[in-house]
């Protein structure tokens, strides 16, 4: 049934649906009229064939009690919640007149920095309330930032709380519908522990959204873009963040500072909270006069004594990237970003889930979720297949004191050792799968669903591309990872006799087979008379 056939129907006897306003992957959003009072309003309505989804059904259920507790103006307001008499949930809600914040990125190569900041102001003060109620949005994008006209000003409604998680109060506990390595959220603004899929997802993973929104404001590009998902995430959380003034250079040195430490790789070298990200960028936006829940003036002092950035002990404009994941900067005895088993593992998470993910990434009629080719191109980060990995001479950064300079002759500089790995070079791995839901596995290791590119690194070992599909004959290959390679599988569907749960798989040899033994001849049997075989022939079963 199409959206567009809902139209005329009443839901709880009291909203008329008068049009669509757009249409996601799991529900649609209608203009309704209330009948009694003659008041306009939006409603979510969830499609039927979820109705027994419970995770579904639950995180409908949860967008609209978690937006109703946080109570913030800069947050859409439910006002209801009820069920269709055909059994279908839905959401009744303020009606916005305005547009959101991808439809005016798409109108304008890069925001004025004071326009952005504002709108950035006031995203982080709802993300404040609804931290302090440990309500984490998980989904920010500038599709769901609406932007609506308030006494001649931009003012920011954020919506969209479907994906929203409850924390853990201190002395309880919270049920959450999140598993390990489920991936939620839209991929251009997750941060790299929702890449992972990690399931304790923390308010830091909003303040890493919003400095890729800002990001994406004041440059109009946005930090990481690749030709499909599984390889977008993969650059999320392998390579290094690019710095804002190497596409915008006309941006302030010290606000493309903000938006790398609000960008940090590592949860913990975000700002802390969404007040401490205000208070960094509320200098960029002189114009903002009201944040709610804040005294403006009381910031800017506050913003003063820090410095005009915000932030204490940060690099300077020419050493601003972050660290990427696989540097040996230790904190604790323990790796930045999960160490080499946390890196191995959410690399096959990702590509693992990647399919899956996509059921909770369709489109929401806002333009914020699909994927655009990169404007320029980038080879994606290699991959170190895990058991594989070699050691660089030195893991552990060591301090070297410092002497007071003596006047001798300088010794020769000893070049520094480079990790083995270096030396291995990067070849491409690209393989086509019929069907297309096919899954793939790399020595026993599940890479994703379909046909996919991959970069590895060079080794002389042996390794089994294997590819399965229901109802399909499974397919093996072996092959060595000495020079870039393409493989097709084509899966032969099983025949109707074949049991469906039949194991059978083909084994191709890629890289030269050895030579066969000769076969040793067979016995002649002995001769039979012909009045035998004429017997055998009229006793034998018909086919």
């Amino acid at each position: 049934m199409s959206p567009e056939s809902n139209i005329g129907r009443v839901l709880g006897n009291k909203y008329e649906i008068v049009r669509v306003l757009g249409v996601g992957g799991m529900g649609a959003v209608f203009e309704v009229r209330h009948r009694l009072i003659n008041r306009r309003f939006a409603v979510k309505l969830l499609h039927a064939e979820y109705a027994s989804d419970e995770d579904v059904v639950e995180r409908f259920k949860r967008e609209a009690t978690n937006t109703a507790a946080i109570g913030h103006d800069n947050i859409v307001e439910i006002t209801d919640m009820g069920m269709s008499d055909t059994g279908e949930l839905y959401i009744v809600m303020e009606f916005l007149a305005g547009r959101d914040l991808f439809k005016v990125l798409e109108e304008c190569s890069v925001m004025e920095t004071d326009k952005a900041c504002h709108i950035v102001l006031q995203v982080l003060s709802a993300l404040e309330a609804a931290h302090k109620q440990g309500i984490v949005h998980r989904d920010l994008k500038p599709g769901n930032i609406f932007i609506i006209d308030r006494n001649g000003e931009d003012f920011v409604k954020l919506v969209d709380f479907g994906i929203s998680k409850v924390r853990a109060t201190e002395g309880g506990s919270q049920k959450g519908l999140t598993r390990t390595g489920q991936l939620l959220g839209t991929p251009s603004y997750m941060s790299p522990e929702q890449a992972r899929g990690d399931s304790d997802i923390t308010s830091g993973t909003d303040i890493y959204s919003m400095g890729v929104i800002l990001f994406e404001a004041l440059t109009g590009e946005r930090p990481f873009e690749a030709d499909g998902y599984v390889n977008l995430l993969m650059k999320i959380l392998l390579e290094e963040n690019p710095d804002p003034l190497s596409v915008n250079p006309d941006m302030d040195p010290e606000l493309a500072a903000i938006i790398l430490k609000a960008m940090a790789k590592d949860p913990a070298d975000r700002y802390e909270n969404a007040t401490e990200f205000i208070r960094a960028i509320l200098p960029y936006s002189p114009n903002t006069s009201e944040i709610i829940g804040y005294d403006v003036e009381q910031l800017r002092d506050q913003a003063a004594d820090v410095g005009p950035a915000g932030l204490t002990g940060t690099p300077g404009p020419g050493r601003l990237m972050t660290t990427p994941l696989e540097l040996s900067d230790t904190r604790g005895g323990q790796p930045r970003g999960g160490g080499k088993k946390s890196l191995a593992v959410g690399i096959f998470v990702v590509a693992a889930l990647a399919v899956m993910g996509a059921l909770f990434f369709g489109p929401d009629g806002k333009g914020g979720d699909e994927i655009r080719a990169p404007s320029k191109p980038s080879e994606p980060a290699p991959i170190t297949i895990p058991g594989k990995q070699e050691t660089p001479a030195s893991a552990t950064p060591v301090e070297t004191p410092v002497e007071a300079p003596v006047e001798t002759e300088a010794p020769e500089e000893s070049p520094q050792a480079e990790p083995q790995t270096a030396k291995r070079k990067k070849i491409k791995l690209r393989i086509g799968v019929s069907p297309s839901g096919a899954e793939i596995f790399l020595d026993g290791k599940s890479i994703g669903v379909g046909s996919t590119d991959l970069v590895l690194r060079t080794d002389d070992d042996e390794h089994v591309i294997e590819v399965t599909a229901s109802n399909h004959v499974g397919e093996k290959k072996k092959i060595s990872l000495k020079d870039h390679k393409t493989l097709v599988f084509k899966l032969k569907k099983m025949k109707s006799e074949t049991p469906k749960d039949s194991k059978k798989v083909t084994i191709t040899e890629v890289d030269e087979p050895a030579a066969p033994k000769p076969a040793a001849p067979e016995p002649k049997p002995d001769p039979v008379p012909a009045e035998k075989q004429k017997r055998e022939i009229d006793e034998a079963e018909p086919w």
